[in-house]
């Protein structure tokens, strides 16, 4: 598990970049461009069209605090990739 931990920290500074990549820094609030965001994760994140709509569906409507425990049960019950294959 320490590994995974590893890359996940790795993981979430890369997503970091590409938030800010989409992020309207013209803007007073730095709104996100969801769809620019969407873009972004399929050519810097090798995310499928259909993958990157589906992931920032789950950040959307759940949120870190429902995300992150679903990851450490997946990682429990050791569930890399789930039934979707996205």
């Amino acid at each position: 598990m320490k590994n995974q931990s590893l890359t996940l920290g790795n993981l979430v500074e890369e997503y970091c970049e590409i938030v800010a990549d989409a992020t309207l820094s013209k803007t007073s609030s730095n709104e996100i461009d969801w769809v620019k965001l969407e873009n972004e994760l399929q050519v810097k994140a090798d995310w499928t069209k259909k993958g990157a709509q589906h992931i920032l569906n789950l950040v959307r409507n759940y949120g870190s605090f429902v995300l992150r425990n679903a990851l450490a049960l997946a990682i429990a019950a050791d569930i890399e990739d789930g039934s979707l294959n996205l």
